[in-house]
């Protein structure tokens, strides 16, 4: 057999080969010694993949990208609650990281909390004051709390043009497959 991938991990002690294809939706996990396919997942499948990011947190506490990933397959299966933990852990980690108070702040707004996501959105500003993904992200909390004026100036654009270049989902969320290179090779082991 064949895979194709344009991800792949090798687990530390070298008998298993992940593979993944953004396209696929498919995760493959080989034998490296024989090539025989071990065991086969659902990349999009987020409550699938949250018990292997949780794993990959407890082999990782202090990675805020595996904290923010986590937070991410849990919201994505309706588990707001918990993701919110996930991403206040990940900006403890790494107060910087915009894209993870970005998807804090849309997870606060998701659940009704749009003050405590704004309150979010403005400490991130002070951390990093020129990120432009935060700005457009509390254009987009504004304009979703009935302030279109003030996310019109966050956006630099009149109000009308604020609501028409909104686009349906958040500026904050970024087109990637579930399994990131950077986290990969520490899910390995929670996925065998």
């Amino acid at each position: 057999n064949s895979f194709n991938s344009d991800h792949m991990a090798i687990s530390p002690d070298g008998t298993k080969l992940v593979v993944s294809a953004t396209t696929a939706n498919r995760a493959r996990v080989i034998n490296t010694a024989n090539g025989s396919l071990i065991k086969s997942l659902d990349t999009g499948d987020y409550a699938q993949a949250a018990p292997y990011l949780q794993s990959a947190v407890q082999l990782r506490p202090t990675d805020p990208v595996a904290q923010q990933e986590l937070g991410y397959a849990l919201e994505q299966a309706g588990r707001r609650g918990e993701a919110t933990a996930a991403y206040r852990e990940a900006l403890r980690l790494a107060p910087a990281a915009t894209a993870t108070r970005a998807l804090l702040s849309e997870s606060l707004v998701e659940q009704g909390r749009k003050d405590e996501a704004l309150a979010v959105l403005q400490e991130g500003l002070k951390v990093s004051p020129d990120a432009p993904m935060l700005e457009r992200q509390m254009g987009s909390v504004l304009e979703r709390s009935g302030r279109p004026a003030a996310a019109a100036v966050r956006c630099r654009c009149a109000p009308t043009q604020a609501v028409r270049s909104r686009p349906k989902t958040p500026a904050c969320r970024l087109r990637r497959p579930l399994c990131r290179a950077d986290i990969f090779a520490t899910l390995l082991v929670a996925v065998t």
